[in-house]
């Protein structure tokens, strides 16, 4: 049986497709949760000269154990809404390493 997946991903064949919602200039960095139909990410790093789009792609490589030349940012580059593509043999296991990094409820 297939899982089903939240709103905020998109399994496709060879890559998962996010929608993504980035809160630079934070205390802590990571996955923080979700906000709407978007995967919440905080980010150390300041929305300037592209420092806030590394950081996502650092914290998704580090995430879902790829590498980072396997993350595209495809939309919403100087935007805190952004949509990011990542290629991987297998999106099954990418998408449960994001589900399981999701923050438990108290």
């Amino acid at each position: 049986m297939n899982p089903v997946w939240p709103p905020w991903l998109t399994m496709r064949d060879g890559s998962i497709e996010l929608r993504v919602q980035v809160l630079p200039r934070s205390s802590r960095q990571g996955v923080a949760g979700v906000v709407g139909d978007r995967l919440k990410i905080l980010l150390h790093s300041a929305p300037v000269d592209g420092e806030a789009n590394r950081s996502l792609i650092d914290v998704l490589a580090e995430v879902c154990e790829v590498a980072r030349g396997r993350i595209r940012i495809v939309s919403g580059e100087s935007s805190r809404a952004k949509k990011v593509v990542i290629t991987t043999e297998d999106p099954q296991a990418e998408a449960r390493r994001l589900m399981d990094a999701l923050p438990r409820p108290r």
